[in-house]
């Protein structure tokens, strides 16, 4: 595979639009870590923006994904080879990406990188299917470890871990019931609340309209369609409405001079001042007495 036709191919891609070629005073770079202390000398291909002017402090100041250790802390045993230095994120990214199809990486017996780096992303496609299960375990020591270790009960960690879940299951809580017994009342509860709901909401009453005169008594009830029912009454239906929404507020009361002198004339004004509307549900205890015997 040769990197000036690999890269001609990627520019052709339409995808390659991504990609960020200008400038920016930084340095980016392609290198490649080597586990020594491994019988194939295992390495992993991956890229960077330095965060400083020299570019081997730089990495060593950071620990490579997917690996084992923190290899700063243990750094005579990995060899360092930085293998390019750009000027810009997207050659960068096309030389990496060229390292990795050229070595084929997520599948290579002698590199721990998990995946294929590509210009616009990742692949991991084939990992599964060419690696052998200690193989890919090795990538995790933490995994390996806690697969094999035996705890004092005799069991692994997952079977250990398994058990105590089954344990928490069929513990009683303070009222004597398992926690899943618990969770289905909750359930149950939460059903029947949504029934009431439910059923609270087809109750004509919630969809009625409660107009209160000044004197806070009752002045109509508005069961059908609001806005016809207003028009048809001569009833102030914006003012109205906003009362209704803000549950009960006074119309009229608090007019500014401008609408004030707009509206002081006016039917409307000298009718419904002082008037109110509500919903059901925002009514006081007292209004709904009233209700109740109205619609007896």
């Amino acid at each position: 595979m040769n990197y000036s036709i690999y890269k001609k191919e990627v520019l052709q891609d339409c995808r390659s639009s991504k990609l960020t070629f200008k400038p920016d005073g930084r340095k980016y770079y392609v290198y490649r870590i080597t586990d020594l202390t491994r019988t194939n000398e295992e390495h992993y291909y991956g890229s960077r923006i330095s965060k400083k002017e020299n570019i081997i402090e730089d990495f060593w100041e950071y620990k490579t994904s997917s690996k084992y250790n923190i290899i700063s802390e243990k750094r005579d045993n990995y060899k360092l080879k930085i293998i390019k230095v750009f000027d810009n994120a997207g050659d960068m990214i096309i030389y990496e990406s060229f390292l990795h199809q050229y070595f084929n990486v997520k599948e290579h017996n002698n590199f721990w990188n998990k995946s294929n780096q590509l210009p616009w992303g990742f692949t991991t496609a084939g990992l599964k299917q060419y690696h052998s299960k200690e193989h890919i375990l090795k990538r995790s020591i933490t995994a390996k470890r806690t697969m094999s270790t035996i705890q004092e009960s005799g069991l692994t960690k997952y079977q250990e871990v398994g058990l105590k879940s089954k344990i928490t299951k069929q513990k009683k809580e303070k009222n004597g019931k398992t926690i899943a017994q618990n969770i289905a009342y909750k359930s149950w509860e939460t059903k029947k609340k949504n029934n009431y709901v439910s059923n609270f909401k087809n109750d004509k009453r919630v969809n009625m309209i409660i107009i209160i005169d000044n004197n806070e008594n009752i002045f109509d009830i508005i069961k059908t369609s609001f806005v016809k029912y207003c028009n048809n009454n001569k009833y102030p239906m914006n003012a109205l409405r906003k009362s209704y929404t803000n549950r009960g507020k006074k119309i009229y009361t608090n007019l500014d001079a401008g609408n004030l002198k707009r509206l002081k004339d006016t039917y409307e004004y000298k009718k419904f001042k002082g008037f109110s509307a509500y919903k059901y549900e925002d009514l006081s205890d007292v209004l709904k007495e009233k209700l109740e015997d109205m619609l007896k």
